[in-house]
């Protein structure tokens, strides 16, 4: 426990957490930042996948799985196993949730940290010495790290909404599979 207390105090993670309960009956969610910008101070999202609510193992199958998007780095499709626990950047970190499928609905919490060191005037400035770059490698390097990126990845990535007949998690109804 101090292990961690000492690094969310080096990353200015204030006290307290925004969570949230979740029971997904089925939908997606459209690729977003968990920090759209400035005023939001949310620094840090976590998600701890708790299963079926029928206590059955999530398969391949029962799709849900979250898509990490690091900006200008390969994608990483994490499954929604049960005590998984995913860990990321809210205000770096691109991300969607693909369809859940399941007969059963899946259960998950998230958390939300904010920090103090999360969308900073002076890391928001657009102006020409900031984004002067002697090269594409440099360029990409503080992309990769500035909260800028969420302006920026709409044009490099496009931007996946789930399909017509899926639904966005927390509204209607769905069609089940059979198991």
């Amino acid at each position: 426990g101090e292990a961690l207390a000492d690094a969310f105090r080096e990353l200015g993670v204030e006290s307290g957490a925004a969570i949230k309960m979740q029971r997904n009956e089925g939908g997606a969610f459209p690729t977003h930042f968990d920090n759209p910008g400035p005023p939001s101070k949310r620094f840090l999202t976590c998600v701890l996948y708790l299963g079926c609510a029928d206590g059955a193992p999530v398969s391949a199958a029962d799709g849900g799985a979250i898509v990490l998007a690091p900006f200008l780095a390969r994608r990483a499709r994490i499954a929604p196993l049960h005590n998984r626990l995913v860990v990321f950047r809210s205000d770096t970190v691109l991300h969607e949730v693909v369809p859940w499928t399941g007969a059963s609905p899946r259960l998950a919490a998230s958390f939300w940290f904010d920090s103090s060191l999360v969308n900073r005037p002076e890391e928001l400035e657009l102006t020409r010495d900031r984004l002067a770059f002697p090269s594409w490698d440099d360029a990409a390097a503080f992309f990769q790290t500035s909260p800028l990126q969420r302006c920026v990845s709409r044009a490099v990535y496009p931007l996946r909404r789930p399909s017509p007949t899926a639904r966005i998690a927390g509204s209607g109804s769905r069609r089940r599979r059979d198991r």
